[in-house]
């Protein structure tokens, strides 16, 4: 660095020294064809083409090493078999069964597992259910009757659901006869709000006509 600050290096920039020679080279090419023309017209042999200026330039690059693939791996040959002298070892004994249960039958045969016990009869002193009758339909459990005396309170429920059941088919039979009418709760409803409106929009109406004829009373 010293020695270029002092000016004994002179330090070149090396776009200006590419330039300098593309330069140098396109002057030469240039004479030469023109020294080309001037042998052509006196007949005389073209003169050797100039050779191009080739820069110092840095060392090519290295070229790269060729990819090599990984070695694979030696298959390991199989285990050898046993020598002829040699038995395989011995397996391992069955597991014993726990205390307290019978072993399992042997697999050759053997002699068969005892019968099963009968089931128990039934305790004595109860009379068995009665058979369904053919209809179809299981006879209704009789029920004891109520503490207070009243009756049987299943009784009275069903007999309240037979009426209110005879109560709304007689009322289905009067509305096809005609007997009552059924309005649509929608239809009532729209009803009420047209003629609610409507009684408004008279009400205001009946008011403008008596402010108009207050009005009139005043300017009278």
């Amino acid at each position: 660095m010293k020695a270029i600050e002092a000016g004994e290096i002179t330090v070149e920039d090396p776009r200006e020294k590419r330039l300098k020679e593309q330069a140098a080279q396109e002057k030469a090419e240039k004479e030469w064809e023109k020294a080309c023309k001037a042998a052509k017209k006196a007949g005389k042999p073209l003169p050797p083409k100039p050779k191009p200026i080739v820069s110092e330039a840095a060392p090519p690059p290295k070229p790269k090493a060729a990819f090599k693939p990984a070695p694979k791996p030696a298959f390991a040959p199989p285990p050898a078999p046993p020598a002829p002298g040699m038995a395989p070892p011995p397996l391992a004994p069955p597991p014993l069964p726990p205390k307290g249960l019978a072993p399992p039958p042997l697999p050759g045969g053997g002699p068969p597992p005892p019968p099963m016990a009968p089931p128990p009869p039934p305790p004595t002193g109860l009379a068995p259910p009665p058979p369904p009758p053919p209809g179809g339909a299981a006879p209704r459990p009789a029920t004891a009757p109520a503490a207070s005396g009243g009756g049987d309170p299943q009784s009275a429920l069903f007999a309240a659901i037979e009426a209110r059941k005879a109560k709304q088919e007689a009322r289905m039979k009067a509305i096809e006869a005609g007997e009552i009418t059924v309005e649509d709760p929608r239809e009532k409803r729209l009803k009420e709000q047209a003629e609610r409106e409507k009684a408004e929009k008279a009400a205001a109406r009946e008011a403008k006509k008596k402010a108009r004829e207050a009005k009139k009373a005043a300017k009278g």
